[in-house]
């Protein structure tokens, strides 16, 4: 049998339970239609809420404690194999379309083509970007990022429709070899800004999530619970915020359709991923962005259909990114990753025996000398961090916005996560591979100053920019900058 062609679609910052096929009232046909086509793992977590972590943890199936990458600023060796590495050893062509945030010279890690240039800093030296995201630059960092809120054009917009465009007609082309493409946007990430008409929709749809006036337990977190967001601007950041996923929702579609088609002319039978790098609080714990381990912000979609995939598929087991490569090999009967913390599960996808397996998540923070652990297993989840005596189990099925801390209401259920956690926990590894990673960030930013980051001309998006950003008078916070 011929190599299907794998199409993945990836977005950044999609909670998946800001979906239709996850129960939401966002208007996301298209992925209902996939999650009716094929299997949907509905406990799929990153193995780091943060972009760059989380990107490299599945493009290597190694876990940050191996990597040392924790940060938007940390890389990867360029000698540290990908899935991708494996499946150009197996006959593909494997195509980045868009972003991956790859940080440094080696803007491939095992894409042997790049058709479309990344949006966000892939530099060490962290550039002015004011000439791609114009207005917006401001709002793309974490503490500022509700500042500018509502509905009309963006940058993400402006970069996501031109990733879209060139997919589309590279699908219009024939290719020789299978082909593993990845199409990858910057949306629904912040800026808080979607189509205007879309967020009007959802001003009158959404409601402020149950949690949006409770407080962090842990002191690494606190910082990020926002008492300068009103009720009525976290109302704007969600209508924003489900605007965006609807209109990434059509994108999505108009791939899809495209990729069938042409794999009908290619003969070939086909493989579609739907997935995000991590979720968004979008008011959870009047938070926005991700970092933490709470539901919102770790749990991230993930959608697979296409030939030889069971339709109609739950699987309620958990998962992790880390597992998407080992998944996608096996699946195409290429030669298995070494040496590895991601699992196949590519058997579930026909309706076998699950792979059951730890599923897990980690952080860093060097300033607070601690080390953050999550645990995933059926629907228990266990956080601890190692600066606090504080733990937190919860039953994320029952209670999906983890209002009640179950650790000294299950004490069986809580000795087995805790016993099962230390077993995977690597804080002392995570601190040393993670001071490596920032020495050498160090180094490398000292000498691109002096060098110049030639590689960034050919691989950075250079717009357009927009100039005004939101029509008024859709903007009424008072948080929002007039321009």
């Amino acid at each position: 049998m011929s190599k299907p062609n794998i199409l993945m679609f990836m977005s950044d910052q999609h909670s998946p339970y800001y979906s239709g096929y996850y129960g939401h009232n966002v208007d996301t046909p298209n992925l209902d239609h996939l999650a009716e086509n094929g299997t949907v793992f509905n406990e799929a977590y990153t193995a780091c809420p943060i972009c760059v972590p989380s990107r490299t943890a599945m493009l290597t199936g190694k876990r940050p404690a191996e990597t040392g990458v924790f940060n938007n600023s940390n890389a990867f060796s360029n000698l540290t194999p990908t899935f991708l590495h494996h499946l150009v050893l197996a006959g593909y062509e494997t195509v980045l379309v868009g972003r991956m945030h790859f940080i440094g010279e080696d803007q491939r890690h095992g894409f042997t083509k790049r058709i479309a240039p990344d949006c966000t800093t892939i530099s060490y030296i962290r550039d002015d970007k004011t000439k791609v995201r114009g207005v917006y630059e401001t709002v793309y960092g974490g503490y500022k990022n509700t500042n500018l809120v509502g509905g009309g054009d963006s940058s993400s917009a402006y970069y996501d429709q031109m990733v879209i465009d060139i997919a589309l007609d590279y699908l219009k082309q024939s290719h020789d070899k299978p082909q593993f493409i990845v199409v990858s946007i910057y949306s629904p990430h912040h800026p808080y800004v979607g189509p205007k008409d879309l967020y009007l929709k959802y001003k009158e749809r959404v409601e402020l999530p149950k949690t949006f006036r409770i407080k962090y337990e842990y002191d690494e977190w606190k910082s990020l619970y926002r008492d300068s967001v009103s009720e009525a601007l976290g109302i704007d950041i969600l209508a924003a915020y489900c605007a965006m996923i609807e209109s990434v929702d059509k994108q999505i579609g108009d791939v899809y359709k495209a990729f069938v088609e042409y794999c009908q002319r290619q003969d070939r039978k086909r493989l579609f991923i739907y997935l995000s790098d991590h979720g968004d609080h979008v008011g959870d714990r009047r938070t926005y962005g991700k970092v933490t381990f709470y539901e919102k912000s770790c749990k991230i979609p993930l959608i697979m259909t296409g030939d030889n995939v069971a339709q109609n598929n739950m699987i309620n087991n958990a998962v992790s990114i880390m597992d998407v490569g080992p998944t996608i090999l096996e699946f195409v009967n290429a030669k298995e990753m070494k040496d590895i913390d991601g699992v196949s599960v590519a058997s579930s996808l026909m309706q076998k025996p699950f792979n059951t397996h730890p599923v897990y998540a980690e952080q860093v923070y060097l300033k607070e000398n601690s080390y953050a652990f999550m645990l995933k297993e059926n629907q228990y989840k266990y956080i601890t961090v190692t600066s606090s005596d504080k733990e937190q189990l919860f039953d994320t099925v029952n209670d999906p916005s983890e209002l009640d801390n179950m650790i000294d209401k299950l004490p069986e259920v809580a000795s087995r996560m805790r016993n099962m956690a230390k077993s995977k926990m690597k804080s002392e590894q995570a601190f040393k591979t993670f001071v490596v990673a920032e020495r050498n960030r160090e180094l490398w930013t000292s000498y691109e100053k002096v060098t110049g980051a030639l590689y960034n001309q050919d691989n950075a998006f250079k717009g357009p920019v927009p100039n005004r950003y939101l029509e008024e008078p859709e903007i009424k916070s008072e948080n929002s900058t007039e321009l």
